[in-house]
């Protein structure tokens, strides 16, 4: 009789070794950390092309629509950054390549690292003539917009415009 009370107990997990409860434990708080990192990216995407849409209707020009395929593309090169410590649109790949295996046709890249905030970013990229170029293209439609934290706590920022 005894067994009878031990193998249903076993095989509804009711009885598990601290290893296991521990492991579990461990995934539970990573899928947390990820969920958050998750809407920590969707909300900095939502307020980088937010921030852009104003300034581009400050020039009379149309919004930009956020776009899925055009943020995956930007976490993509802007985890490769991160991952290589190094800020390069050839990093994760040649541009025009990446943008092929996204389905991505006629776009346009502003990579940038160091910058603090999402502000600091779109405000550095409007320093710089070809990103600036970019940001106020008429034919782009839509973008994608993500960011990475590599070694040390550096941030790699990528924002990809298309028609």
């Amino acid at each position: 009789m005894a067994f009878r009370f031990i193998v249903p107990a076993l095989a509804a997990g009711l009885l598990l070794c601290p290893a296991a409860a521990e492991a579990e434990t461990t995934a539970r708080q990573m899928a947390a950390r990820d969920a958050a990192s998750r809407q920590a990216s969707t909300r900095e995407a939502a307020s980088a092309i937010q921030m852009i849409n104003a300034y581009r209707a400050s020039s009379w020009m149309g919004p930009l629509r956020l776009d899925p395929k055009l943020t995956a593309a930007a976490a993509e090169q802007s985890r490769a950054m991160a991952a290589a410590g190094t800020m390069s649109h050839d990093v994760g790949g040649a541009f025009q390549a990446r943008m092929r295996r996204h389905g991505i046709g006629d776009s346009a890249e502003n990579i940038g690292y160091g910058y603090a905030s999402v502000g600091e970013a779109v405000a550095g990229w409007r320093g710089s003539y070809a990103h600036n170029a970019n940001m106020l293209n008429r034919l782009m439609t839509r973008a994608g917009f993500a960011r990475a934290v590599g070694a040390g706590g550096r941030p790699f920022w990528t924002l990809i415009l298309a028609r």
